[in-house]
């Protein structure tokens, strides 16, 4: 379950407390090539359902010593790990196909933005491709900061220009 978002008022109060580095949650809108790289991740995901289980078969086909006696029993004892993995590598990839897809139809996902004013870096962690830095200076502040009333969001904006200056 995600986190929810963080509040504006707990943003300004780390910010008047000078926090280092200023940490918070929001809800954006995934961009096009945010949904490009959600969709290539997707991809791979789903190339490992089929690779992983393949490998194992290949292991069986090319290593037959690994899993079977010579009087042709099966050894469980070695097979088992493998089979185990392929198995939680194919439910891991099919658990995180449903999350992409899930994202991809809501258009939004929760992004994580982290404010180093000693650094004076911004950047920004989300689900899939989204992330990178962000130039403070010339950053969109009405899109990174949580909701709330206009005037206390000013007064945020206000405050991070003057760590940003220290």
């Amino acid at each position: 379950m995600s986190q929810p978002e963080t509040p504006l008022a707990e943003l300004q109060a780390a910010a008047q407390n000078g926090s280092r580095p200023l940490t918070w949650r929001k809800t954006v809108s995934l961009s096009d090539a945010d949904r490009k790289s959600v969709n290539i991740m997707r991809f791979g995901m789903l190339a490992s359902c089929f690779t992983v289980p393949l490998s194992v078969l290949f292991l069986h086909r090319m290593l037959p010593d690994l899993f079977f006696h010579r009087d042709g029993t099966f050894k469980a004892a070695n097979a088992l790990p493998f089979l185990l993995m392929a198995v939680s590598m194919g439910m891991f990839a099919l658990w995180m196909l449903k999350r992409i897809n899930s994202v991809l139809t809501a258009g939004r996902a929760l992004a994580v933005f982290t404010l180093d004013w000693k650094k004076r870096s911004l950047t920004m962690h989300g689900f899939g491709g989204f992330g990178g830095r962000i130039d403070p200076a010339h950053a969109d502040w009405a899109q990174i900061l949580p909701d709330g009333r206009p005037e206390q969001r000013e007064r945020l904006q206000q405050r991070i220009r003057q760590l940003l200056a220290r």
